[in-house]
């Protein structure tokens, strides 16, 4: 099912930027001007992770999904991705998305049974369950302290498995 396609960047409004303010930039180009872009470039002199996160607008979604992907056009500058979101408890979930670490179109994936689930330890032991709906809220993009940069041109963040949008007022 999918969730976002990244094709209007008035709607992906860029929220918050642990960085300076040149650092990071949303875009859209010529070579895509259907698809929002986010750009981040290491300034002299700054030194570990540069994070931006990007809002989503509110979409929720219930029944048994699987996987969360996100497609994207990358310049292999290694980018991490997380989703974040709330499930029905309240509680804060993110899920690793992995990173663009290739060049040219790919995807990025995280299975919702790994998510990381706010005051739940990450002992293998402990089950890490997310109570459905979960209502997602926003992208967020990091930059490894080791990376000079990245350009990446978002597509679209879709859900795999047996899902369904909750009727309105549940999440």
């Amino acid at each position: 099912m999918l969730l976002y396609r990244f094709d209007d960047p008035d709607a992906f409004p860029l929220i918050a930027s642990h960085t300076t303010a040149r650092a990071v930039s949303l875009f859209t180009d010529a070579r895509h001007p259907d698809r929002v872009g986010v750009e981040m470039t290491r300034q002299p002199g700054e030194s570990g992770d540069l994070v931006a996160t990007i809002a989503l607008p509110f979409r929720s979604i219930a029944g048994q999904p699987e996987t969360l992907r996100l497609a994207v056009e990358a310049d292999g500058g290694g980018a991490q991705w997380y989703v974040e979101a709330a499930d029905a408890g309240g509680r804060a979930v993110s899920f690793s998305l992995g990173a663009t670490d290739f060049h040219g179109p790919g995807t990025c994936a995280a299975r919702l049974h790994a998510a990381t689930v706010e005051g739940v330890s990450e002992s293998p032991s402990t089950p890490r369950n997310v109570d459905l709906p979960i209502q997602f809220q926003r992208l967020r993009v990091v930059l490894p302290a080791a990376a000079q940069g990245c350009r990446v041109h978002l597509a679209s963040l879709d859900v795999i498995g047996c899902v369904r949008r909750p009727a309105d007022g549940i999440a």
